[in-house]
């Protein structure tokens, strides 16, 4: 038998660019692009979790620890949306130290109570 073709009404799941089994998001570029703006501006261009500054992505700038990326607070393994109520600005050093820990186990493990500084 062979695989269900996703359409509309089923979305894209499984195999993705790395293969993590999720659904695909039907997000546009546009989209993602006004989203990041709008967290960017509504955080300050600082990170969540240790405040500091953060500059978003750039042609050729891929990896740094200050580069902005968006966290998930409720982590999408936990079943949390990418959407503007669940997603804050994060420098990558934060996000990727983060990765699926809860924000309080997060804390926990930096020894702070979420402050910026």
């Amino acid at each position: 038998m062979g695989a269900v073709a996703a359409g509309p009404d089923r979305p894209r799941s499984g195999a993705g660019p790395r293969g993590r089994g999720r659904e695909r998001s039907a997000m546009t570029s546009a989209h993602r692009q006004a989203l990041f703006a709008a967290i960017f501006a509504r955080d300050g261009g600082r990170c969540v979790h240790c405040g500091r500054p953060v500059r978003p992505r750039a042609r050729g700038l891929h990896r740094a620890p200050d580069l902005a990326t968006l966290d998930h607070l409720t982590p999408r393994s936990a079943g949390g949306r990418t959407v503007i109520e669940n997603l804050a600005l994060a420098c990558q050093a934060c996000n990727n130290a983060r990765g699926s820990l809860s924000l309080e186990a997060f804390r926990a493990t930096r020894g702070r109570a979420g402050e910026g500084g």
